[in-house]
């Protein structure tokens, strides 16, 4: 990872914890459900120079179609390099799977810079690496804790990876794998084909050669991406938690939270289209009734 020349670039990437909102100092929100927002970050080795890309629970999931829609979109940010290296954990529901390969594959057949050859994606030792992308979502943590985070701002995922799993190959044996190299050849008509190989060791190469990554009997050109239905629903028990919420920190002074311009962001999931929520809707919560019932009959304990 250390390693650097001129024409390549190196960086790494990875998928932060969940972060709930909205995030408040109220005490209600320890044990009251809320909306799970996401944070992608992948970071210049050289430069340390982080970006994040960040969605929440009712625009997409955790999963590998996420995490690729966000890498291409930071590949798309890449110009006038020769050589790349990526970084990553060994995650396989995240990274270490064929859809990165795919994906990757994709953007260096038809979107890389011209003179971009050579790819490389690096899966360090388990419990022995630290990505330099842990000390940015470290700092971002001492950041938040500081903060109440009311309207975050999201980037749109809605990019089909698996589809392309109907054109390219498998990648077998990719979970041993500690590294894989993408490379692009010119074919006998002039366009351009991306063939791949793949090594279980970090320090030198196995004896493979590469391998064309898109099925015989499938057309190099039919190989695109389409896009997919965005929105993930969330249900009314968590948009009636979040809603308690916001009236507890927000509704004083014969002020409604509804009628401040700042949590707009809220006001559309809780109660925007194919919401069953309304807004004047009364709630009642067992917390709010009832005392705890861990002090109920104190009179009968006796030591």
């Amino acid at each position: 990872m250390k390693e650097h020349s001129p024409e390549s670039l190196s960086f790494c990437f990875d998928l932060q914890q969940v972060h709930p909102l909205p995030k408040t100092p109220i005490q209600d929100a320890c044990y009251l459900r809320q909306i799970s927002s996401s944070t992608f970050c992948c970071m210049d080795i050289t430069s340390k120079k982080p970006f994040f890309y960040t969605w929440v629970e009712n625009q997409a999931h955790r999963v590998s179609t996420e995490i690729e829609s966000a890498l291409l979109m930071h590949l798309r940010l890449l110009d006038n390099i020769r050589n790349l290296r990526l970084f990553c954990d060994g995650c396989a529901e995240h990274n270490k799977n064929p859809h990165i390969v795919h994906i990757l594959a994709f953007w260096l057949r038809t979107e890389s810079p011209d003179n971009l050859t050579d790819l490389t994606l690096h899966f360090p030792v388990r419990e022995h690496s630290y990505l330099p992308a842990d000390r940015d979502f470290g700092h971002a943590e001492k950041e938040l804790k500081k903060r109440n985070i009311l309207s975050p701002e999201t980037n749109r995922l809605g990019l089909n990876i698996k589809k392309l799993s109907d054109t390219n190959t498998k990648i077998p044996g990719i979970k041993d794998m500690k590294r894989t190299f993408l490379r692009k050849f010119s074919s006998t008509n002039g366009t351009m084909t991306v063939k791949y190989k793949e090594s279980a060791f970090l320090k030198y190469d196995d004896d493979h050669h590469y391998v064309c990554i898109v099925k015989k009997d499938s057309d190099e050109q039919k190989c695109q991406l389409s896009n997919k239905a965005l929105g993930v629903q969330i249900s009314d028990e968590k948009k009636k938690n979040v809603k308690t919420l916001l009236e507890k920190q927000f509704n004083h002074d014969n002020i409604e939270w509804q009628n401040l311009p700042y949590v707009s962001f809220y006001k559309e999931i809780l109660f925007g289209e194919g919401s069953h929520l309304e807004i004047g809707e009364e709630l009642t919560h067992q917390h709010e009734e009832d005392g705890c019932d861990c002090l109920e009959d104190d009179f009968a304990m006796y030591i």
